[in-house]
């Protein structure tokens, strides 16, 4: 974390140049056939993203980096900008997703606590109404089960007109 937030150095060892390591935060998905950006996956040379959509909420960029087996997740989140970053490693379901979102509470936290932010922003709610209607039968056409990877997602219409996921596995369905 040290080599980013120092711009490619180490204390007075210089591992990349800071030419390097800003083009390391560069959104390498802007200009892609992919027209809708998406702050998880808005990679950067090396990171997972270059947009952790909390810090950015609160004016400080984030870099992530994540890493996953079965039964744990792990992540490295730094902001250059704030001259912070942390690790966090996690031993439960739910991969490098549940750390990097741990690893940047941590972080808005810590922002918080030295006075850099006027507030510990609060979490998002669990279910965001539609913006626009959703026309009638989309909800019903897309309910079902999808798998990927040994996941199993299993999509639900919700009466207020939203869509809500459910994740499989050997203890039932879990919002």
């Amino acid at each position: 974390a040290m080599m980013f937030l120092g711009g490619g150095r180490v204390g007075t060892t210089g591992v990349l140049s800071g030419t390097a390591v800003a083009e390391m935060a560069v959104d390498q998905t802007i200009g892609t056939f992919d027209p809708i950006h998406n702050h998880s996956f808005a990679f950067g040379l090396g990171w997972d993203s270059v947009s952790q959509p909390g810090l950015a909420a609160v004016g400080f960029d984030g870099w992530a980096k994540g890493g996953d087996s079965n039964d744990y997740g792990a992540a490295i989140v730094v902001s250059p900008q704030a001259q912070l970053g942390v690790v966090v490693l996690d031993a439960s379901f739910g991969g490098s997703a549940r750390a990097i979102v741990i690893a940047e509470r941590v972080l808005l936290r810590a922002l918080f606590e030295n006075g850099r932010i006027a507030a510990f922003p609060s979490p998002l709610l669990p279910v965001v109404p539609p913006l626009v209607s959703v026309p009638d039968g989309l909800l019903a056409a897309i309910a079902g089960e999808y798998a990927q990877s040994g996941l199993i997602v299993q999509l639900r219409p919700q009466p207020d007109g939203s869509l809500q996921a459910w994740f499989g596995s050997d203890a039932g369905w879990t919002p």
